[in-house]
């Protein structure tokens, strides 16, 4: 198939709460729904599935598929983090290409709490795991920290121009529905570059 045929159709997502006792399986398949219903996809249609979560194992994409009732042909299960879904969406699009696949389902999340999230970030590869969380690197905004710190070495980029680039995607995600941090009644967003106030060492 041309790659100009091949398009996101529709989109969905889960509601986000701080805690929880929903499982995993419940927030993907809320999302999933939506999904299908914003595309106006019936779940039958769907012959294959993309997930990205790091908690989803020892279950992969294929069993998620079974839980979602779904009979699939091509399942791709990502672990790259913030960078899974994008690669998920990249997968299946070579995978309809490739005469695998007709209509994919991509559907990324996960849930833990904060302490489940540094037991993630304590062994997410043994680089980190002997060499960086024995100093306490900062989970994956030390990382972050260094290519920062990095492209302003190489490149000249001021801290205020990281800054725009936190702010306008903070705005952005505030045009979303269901966005993690809102803005106050005057629409002021938490953490403005123009407040001066410094929120991590650069």
């Amino acid at each position: 198939m041309n790659r100009d045929a091949i398009g996101i159709i529709g989109y969905g997502q889960s509601v986000y709460v701080k805690q929880t006792d929903r499982s995993l399986f419940s927030f993907l398949a809320e999302a999933s729904r939506q999904a299908l219903a914003s595309a106006g996809v019936a779940k039958a249609a769907i012959d294959g599935i993309a997930a990205c979560s790091f908690e989803l194992p020892p279950d992969n994409a294929v069993t998620l598929a079974e839980q979602f009732g779904l009979s699939v042909s091509w399942a791709y299960l990502g672990t790259a983090g913030g960078a899974g879904p994008v690669a998920a969406v990249l997968n299946a699009v070579r995978a309809i290409e490739a005469g695998q696949v007709h209509t994919v389902l991509c559907v990324a999340g996960d849930n833990y709490d904060v302490a489940g999230h540094f037991r993630l970030m304590d062994n997410f590869n043994r680089a980190l795991k002997n060499y960086a969380t024995p100093h306490g690197f900062g989970a994956a905004n030390g990382l972050f920290g260094i290519i920062q710190r990095k492209h302003m070495q190489i490149y000249g980029t001021r801290p205020e121009q990281l800054g725009r680039i936190a702010v306008g995607q903070r705005v952005s995600a505030g045009l979303n529905d269901n966005p993690l941090l809102r803005a106050d009644d005057a629409g002021r967003l938490p953490l403005l570059a123009h407040d001066r106030r410094p929120v991590a060492p650069v």
